[in-house]
């Protein structure tokens, strides 16, 4: 606003990022180029710009520098060479993770870097978009889509009591309202103690309605499996009583079922020794079987 308009805006990003290109090109080993001055008057530009961070978005100015055109899984190289420690490089865990979706021709890398008063804050960033869409979000998998069967803390957390420092992040936002039916592991209900947090598990920062926001912690667990990281979600009235059912939780009723037939079938029975031999090698195949199948994740109804 003022005198001069649109033109002072241009010229005074312009300005302040020209006091700064020179220093990232040394840093980053790039030889960037002015562009042009972007002026986002909507978020519509921000998301075609690709552009991320806290001063991103509507209301925002950008001068664009341009370089040359290099792979992601070069880039991923070269930046994580010069920004992050050896030890997390061959820690393995998520930077391995980071480092393999760097190498699909679509994968994104940016970076991002926030000021604070005794040092700076550098956001290291790999994503890739899938664009498959669902008409129904019933059995969701978290890692199903980075072509692994595991995943693994850090080789850097070793020998530490750190059970938030790895976590696993799930949003679901679907085009009616859902809730969580069951998960296949154990259900974090509480945070504010430690004993909570030390077993792997979901813990569900919003369980139903129009988005789910989960969160899986590795507790004192050094991997976590595909088979561990699903989760169902069925349609919600908003109505209905909201219930969910995790593997622990299915486990136990199915335990309580056996002990009871057991008691049942040995007062039926109690003189019938060899009738209860074959009983007891029969409850004992079931148990093992339901539970297998359970940990398989199946859902109580």
């Amino acid at each position: 606003k003022g005198d001069g308009g649109i033109r002072v805006v241009q010229d005074s990003a312009r300005e302040m990022s020209q006091k700064l290109i020179d220093d990232l090109n040394k840093e980053f080993r790039t030889n960037a180029e002015f562009h042009s001055v972007f002026i986002h008057t909507s978020n519509e530009a921000n998301a075609l710009l690709k552009t991320s961070g806290v001063v991103s978005g509507k209301g925002s100015v950008s001068a664009t520098y341009i370089t040359d055109k290099r792979s992601t899984d070069f880039i991923f190289t070269d930046l994580a060479g010069i920004m992050i420690p050896k030890e997390i490089r061959e820690g393995g865990g998520f930077y391995d993770v980071a480092k393999e979706l760097s190498k699909h021709d679509d994968s994104i890398i940016s970076v991002g870097m926030m000021p604070g008063e005794d040092s700076d804050f550098y956001l290291f960033k790999v994503t890739k978009e899938i664009k498959e869409k669902a008409k129904e979000v019933e059995s969701i998998n978290a890692i199903e889509y980075f072509e692994m069967d595991e995943i693994s803390r850090s080789d850097y957390f070793d020998n530490r009591n750190v059970p938030l420092n790895s976590l696993i992040h799930l949003v679901i936002i679907p085009e009616q309202n859902i809730k969580v039916n069951a998960i296949s592991t154990h259900a974090i209900t509480d945070l504010t103690t430690i004993e909570n947090v030390m077993k792997k598990g979901w813990f569900l920062s919003s369980p139903a309605g129009e988005m789910i926001d989960m969160r899986f912690l590795f507790g004192e667990s050094k991997t976590v499996s595909m088979s561990e990281l699903r989760v169902e979600t069925v349609p919600w009235d908003m109505k209905s009583q909201m219930t969910m059912y995790s593997v622990e939780e299915v486990e136990k009723e199915v335990e309580k079922e056996v002990e009871k037939e057991v008691e049942k079938e040995v007062e039926n029975n109690e003189q019938d020794q060899g009738q209860y031999a074959i009983l007891g090698i029969i409850i004992a195949i079931g148990i093992g079987a339901a539970v297998f199948y359970m940990k398989g994740y199946k859902p109580k109804h």
